[in-house]
């Protein structure tokens, strides 16, 4: 029984990996490319300004990709202790959707959000945080116009927050793999930047939680994303229970 645990985290570590590396290969890839560009010749200054914007776009994205690599390796320690603590998250909510709004309106998106107030959580905050911007940012990527509707409402026993969109959506076959690490649903809006980890990240970070997530989508139609934590009067602690890694693609 050890020997097969052992063998089976061996495996998919080895996997995690070769795609971490791919992950960062292309863009490093890019990266070199452009500066060679750069240096083969004298350019003019609009020329050199448009290479380093390019540049900045792409270590954007590797910075985006580290951090979130680096939250899932601490996600995955048995012993990692995070600071649980009450957090308001209709201003949490209510914050960050001001942050995205702009961002929905110049692509042409209405996003609306319908938020009770005073709604609160024992939680850490950055990583709730977390897990807003990472839902509410495929909303967005994958919303080429119509309408995002966020949602936060209570229960006596749970906190419901939802997100839903008329985007693209997501085939139904898809459904079962999108928060495995470096999964991205083949043949789906192939333009749009992004390394899989996102809902990766969000499923952690809900299981932490000891909450419950949920994805709905039909190809065409939208994505309905759904989290449900738990209502608890007082902190549910500090240190982390054990996580098993996720399978992979």
């Amino acid at each position: 029984m050890v020997a097969c645990a052992a063998w089976s985290w061996s495996c998919w570590l080895r996997r995690f990996t070769a795609n971490a590396a791919h992950e960062l290969k292309t863009p490093l890839a890019i990266l070199h490319g452009q500066a060679e560009l750069a240096l083969r010749r004298p350019r003019s200054t609009d020329s050199y300004r448009a290479t380093l914007r390019q540049i900045r776009q792409q270590t954007e994205q590797m910075t985006a990709l580290v951090q979130h690599l680096l939250l899932l390796s601490r996600l995955d320690q048995p012993t990692a202790s995070f600071p649980f603590a009450p957090v308001d998250f209709s201003e949490l909510v209510a914050r960050e959707q001001a942050f995205f709004a702009s961002r929905a309106q110049a692509r042409g998106i209405v996003l609306t959000a319908s938020v009770a107030p005073g709604v609160r959580v024992y939680g850490v905050e950055t990583l709730l945080q977390e897990v807003f911007r990472n839902v509410l940012d495929n909303a967005v990527k994958y919303t080429p116009q119509g309408q995002i509707d966020v949602a936060v409402s209570t229960t006596d026993t749970h906190i419901l927050f939802e997100v839903r969109d008329t985007g693209i959506g997501i085939p139904r076959a898809a459904l079962p793999y999108v928060t495995e690490r470096f999964y991205r649903v083949p043949q789906t809006a192939p333009h749009v930047e992004g390394h899989g980890l996102g809902l990766a990240l969000v499923a952690r970070i809900v299981m932490l939680h000891q909450g419950q997530l949920e994805i709905d989508a039909e190809p065409g139609q939208g994505t309905t994303v759904r989290i449900m934590l738990p209502a608890r009067p007082e902190p549910i602690g500090r240190v982390t229970r054990p996580l098993e890694p996720s399978p992979l693609a």
